[in-house]
This record gives C-alpha cells, sequence and structure tokens, in this order.
C-alpha cells in the first residue's frame, strides 16, 4: 500500500523537460532514443521459427573450413542489436515496426537495458546507438516515463514474455504509481547496494553496474602522498614554484571485482576476524548513486599496482608467522626455537614503492604448454595456515649457495606415517661408538671377577661383605665387561632421531613410483626399486641389508 500523503504531491515526470527538448530535433543528425528491446543471446525471440537472422555470405570472411559461410545459416551478429523508439520521429509507432540498431563501437561495448536512453545516428541505412546516457548520473539510467509517453502502449518496455518476479525499481518504492517499477531485461534487477568509486583528481576509472571497476589514477586521501622523490619523472621541479606544495602523485591502477558489503550504523565485521572491521556507514554511502572506495581487504577482489610514498592497506588473514624478525630485533616465530637470535635479519617491509598487490580467497594459475619461473631479488616466502604440497612427476631439485634449513616436529623422508624408522643421530651414534671401542679396548682374555655375597675365604678370616653386584647363586664370577656392553646396547635407542623418519632401508617398505593415467609419452616412467637388495636405485648401490626375519616386500 503506497502512502498517498506522501506522493500526492510528487509531479509526473514530463517527457517535454528542455534537456530532452534540445535532442528531440528531427533536424538534428543525431537523435534521441529509447530502448525496447535488446538481443543479448539466442533466447531472444528474433531467433526463433522463421525470424532467425539469416547471413550474407557476401558481407563475411571465409568460414573455419576456409569455405564461403552459408546464407542459409543464422547470423549470431545480431548479438548486441537494440530496437530503439527515435523520440522525434517514432511517436506512437508499434512496436514491431521500430527500426534496430547496432553498438557503435564493438571494441569497448555495453548493451543498454530496456528503458534507458541512447544517442542514435543513422549511417546509409544502418542505425548506431551509443552507450546509455547518463542521465541520472548513476550507473543505471532507466527512465519508466520515456516509452510510457511515446508508446501506443502507454507502459514501459517489456521483454517477450516477461518474467514474473523480475521487475526493478527506478527509485523508492513510492514512485510505483508513475510507472517507475518495470522491467530492464529479463533477469537484470538493480542491485540498489552498488555505490560509485570514489574519484580523485584526474582519475580515469571504468566501472560496471555490479560494483566492479578499473581506475588509473595518481592521488590518494592524503595530500602529503603527493610529492615523491623516488621517480625523477615525478617530482616538482625547483622552478614550478606555483605548484611547490603540490606534486604530480604516484601513478597506480587498482582493479576490483566484487565491491564490500556495505555496513549499517556501526561497524561491522569484515571478510575474517582478522581483518579489518567495515566502518561504520558513511553520509556518501547511504544512497544510490553515492561513493565508496576500493577496500582491499574486504572487497571480493583486488590487483592494486601501486608506486611511490602509497603504502598498501592490505593486511593478512594468516596467523603463522614468517621467519624472521620484527623491528625490535624479536623473533616473529610463535615458536622461538625456530627464530633463534641471529638467525635471520628479515623484517617485514613497508609495503610502498613499486609494487602488485593480489588479495582475493583464491588464486589458481597454470603454465599449460611451458615453464613457470619466479624470480626474486630478495626474500621469496611462502606461508599458510594449511598445507603446503609440491608435486612433481619428475624430480624436484633443491640448490642454495649456503644452506637449507627444515624446521618442523617431524620430518618425513619417503612415505608420511607409513614407517618407523627414525634416522641416526651423527653425535650420538659417535659417542655410542666411541665408548663401544673403547670397551673393546679394555678388553682382554682374563678378567676381574667378584663373588656371591656373603663370600668367605677361609685362610684370611672371617666373612667380608662385598658389593657383588647382586650376583646369582648358582654362579661363582661376572664377567665387569658384559655388563658395560649391555648397557651400551640398552642405549642404543638414543641414536635414533625423533624428528626425521625414511623409508625405503632397514625394516621400512618403499613405494614405487606410479605414472599418471593417460599421461603417455608427457610423463616419463617412474622408477621401481627393491628396497632389500637396491635394484633400481639411481647410482651405484652396493649395500647390503642386515635383517632378522623375512624381508618386507613392496606396497602393492
Amino acid at each position: 500500500m503506497i502512502n498517498t500523503d506522501i506522493t500526492k504531491n510528487i509531479k509526473v515526470p514530463k517527457i517535454q523537460d528542455q534537456h530532452i527538448k534540445d535532442l528531440v530535433d528531427i533536424s538534428s543528425p543525431i537523435q534521441l532514443a529509447v530502448v525496447v528491446d535488446v538481443v543479448n543471446n539466442e533466447n531472444h525471440p528474433k531467433f526463433k521459427g522463421s525470424t532467425k537472422p539469416k547471413l550474407n555470405p557476401q558481407s563475411l570472411p571465409l568460414n573455419y573450413k576456409n569455405d564461403p559461410s552459408n546464407e542459409k545459416e543464422v547470423d549470431y551478429s545480431y548479438f548486441g542489436r537494440a530496437k530503439i523508439r527515435i523520440l522525434s520521429t517514432e511517436n506512437k509507432t508499434p512496436k514491431e515496426k521500430l527500426p534496430w540498431a547496432i553498438p557503435v563501437d564493438q571494441t569497448v561495448s555495453q548493451y543498454p537495458l530496456l528503458n534507458e536512453l541512447v544517442i542514435v545516428q543513422k549511417i546509409g541505412d544502418s542505425y548506431y546507438y551509443s552507450k546509455p546516457i547518463n542521465k541520472f548520473n548513476q550507473f543505471i539510467n532507466i527512465d519508466y516515463t520515456t516509452e510510457t509517453v511515446f508508446s501506443q502502449e502507454g507502459a514501459p518496455a517489456e521483454p517477450e514474455n516477461a518474467p514474473q518476479g523480475k521487475k526493478t525499481y527506478v527509485s523508492a518504492p513510492i514512485y510505483q504509481k508513475y510507472n517507475n517499477l518495470g522491467y530492464a531485461g529479463e533477469y537484470f534487477i538493480i542491485n540498489p547496494l552498488i555505490r560509485n568509486l570514489i574519484k580523485y583528481e584526474g582519475d580515469t576509472a571504468i566501472e560496471s553496474r555490479f560494483g566492479q571497476s578499473i581506475r588509473f589514477a595518481a592521488y590518494d586521501e592524503k595530500r602529503e602522498n603527493d610529492r615523491t622523490d623516488k621517480y625523477s619523472s615525478y617530482t616538482v621541479s625547483k622552478k614550478l614554484t606555483e605548484s611547490g606544495a603540490g606534486g604530480y602523485g604516484n601513478p597506480m591502477i587498482i582493479i576490483r571485482n566484487r565491491q564490500r558489503n556495505i555496513a549499517q550504523d556501526q561497524e561491522v565485521p569484515g571478510m575474517h576476524r582478522k581483518l579489518p572491521k567495515i566502518p561504520k556507514i558513511t553520509d556518501k554511502e547511504k544512497n544510490y548513486g553515492g561513493q565508496i572506495e576500493e577496500d582491499i581487504n574486504n572487497d571480493g577482489s583486488t590487483i592494486a599496482i601501486t608506486s611511490g610514498v602509497t603504502v598498501s592497506k592490505w593486511v593478512t588473514s594468516v596467523y603463522k608467522s614468517i621467519f624472521g624478525k620484527t623491528k625490535d630485533g624479536a623473533a616473529t616465530e610463535e615458536q622461538t626455537k625456530y627464530n633463534p637470535v641471529g638467525s635471520s635479519n628479515f623484517i617485514f617491509p613497508k609495503l610502498d614503492g613499486d609494487q602488485m598487490v593480489i588479495n582475493t580467497d583464491r588464486i589458481v594459475m597454470q603454465s599449460r604448454l611451458a615453464e613457470t619461473m619466479h624470480f626474486s631479488k630478495k626474500r621469496y616466502a611462502i606461508t599458510t595456515d594449511s598445507e603446503y604440497t609440491v608435486d612433481a612427476n619428475d624430480q624436484i631439485v633443491l640448490t642454495t649457495n649456503k644452506l637449507t634449513c627444515l624446521n618442523s616436529p617431524q620430518i618425513f623422508l619417503g612415505q608420511y606415517g607409513e614407517t618407523n624408522e627414525p634416522a641416526l643421530l651423527g653425535q650420538t651414534t659417535v659417542v655410542w661408538l666411541y665408548d663401544l671401542c673403547n670397551w673393546l679396548l679394555d678388553h682382554v682374555h682374563w678378567y676381574n671377577h667378584v663373588h656371591p655375597y656373603p663370600h668367605v675365604h677361609p685362610p684370611s678370616g672371617p666373612p667380608v661383605p662385598l658389593n657383588t653386584l647382586n650376583a646369582l647363586s648358582n654362579q661363582t664370577q661376572i664377567p665387569v665387561q658384559q655388563i658395560k656392553l649391555k648397557l651400551l646396547r640398552d642405549n642404543l635407542h638414543k641414536t635414533l632421531s625423533r624428528r626425521v623418519y625414511m623409508t625405503g632401508g632397514g625394516y621400512a617398505p618403499g613405494s614405487d613410483g606410479v605414472k599418471p593415467n593417460n599421461s603417455e609419452n608427457d610423463c616419463v616412467a617412474p622408477l621401481k626399486v627393491n628396497t632389500t637388495n637396491g635394484t633400481g636405485v639411481v647410482g651405484d648401490f652396493k649395500g647390503r641389508n642386515r635383517r632378522e626375519g623375512p624381508p618386507r616386500i613392496q606396497f602393492s
């Protein structure tokens, strides 16, 4: 129900307003027209039955077989054509008799919506239309009253077989009685939350009706960023005294897909709890036609190419720290033993200068038939809160001119979790073997002995209590060397690493490589290794394995 108290004093817009009168001139080479139909795809009625447009082979290049086109085939170049009502000459003309027009530019195109106004010019026998007239200085410039006034039906344009529930408002619902509710197309509905992009002086911007934008700029909201000493071409000359307080700015290109959510009367959480919150709504953001700035943290996806002293506002949503230190010299790792003092002098950089920052929820890249190469003059850092995986069908080569350090609670060389074959600790093994050698050096054919307690030598008088190491009653002496050897034996487990585990040897099973299905010659045949005798191992394997019990077999 419309509140008539609100609408009773609203005047019905008149098509004879002065800004339209100036263009509704039959003598003018360009004319104002309203769009009443648009061909977007083959589902349009124009492509049904006998009305399908046919090709003109004389105006086309050869087809995909290098043969002349068949004149009986459908002409799909009709996509983008718009049926137009020229306001100066087509007043009350039935829709079916209205002319079709094609875009004046096919390289950068925007098909109009129903009921939008375009400029039309006739060249030869063809009409050409411009992009929609920016009547309201908004993304949507629909005016349902134009076709209502000029058509026979006295109603705004509708698509053929107009779907239910697809009408859209130009402004507020209170204007429904004045025909400001209608169709913009078969499925297009105005999104009232999309805002214009904030523009700074000199900006060039490309914006869509859906919250995407590309902005070419040099200035931002901070005037102290206007001047820069980083680039001689952008440093104001001393001779340019009139602009001594200004500057040429810092060139930037910001590509944005999907505008962030509009906040309410209070700030709301961002895309992730680690990211900045969306601030309280501003007056510029409240209404359609207002302005909003890019938000690299909460917009859908952003590619920001910036320069100079402009600092990126990007914030990571990853909790895992980068190995390095803070400006105060403290370790950045949450596990400080991985990041001991002096281990790395890396400090996270200030995000300014010539740079590209990409922020999105998923990135997929592929070099389909050739190489992928990344080069970094300084640190190459990859940080993830989840799993980091590198898979290669052929080989993996890690090369460094200094050192390689792997920090992890457990390190598996081979199959993860498929073995209990720890690596030996080098120094611990050396110490154990050193003690074993000393024991062997001490070994002689005679040995000291002790007797069970109590023990008495009759010629020497009364019994004397001695430490007999709990000798058994059925033995008369115990070799001290055996006790030392048992200690060495019982400490063998200390030579096993608690962090590094290996497969393919000893008691651990191995697993042959598998060639990917249907890879044919794209992938070489993988190795097949026998972990018992070393057959198939790359290089000159000469070792032998001492095993207790039958050898393990390969995984099937």
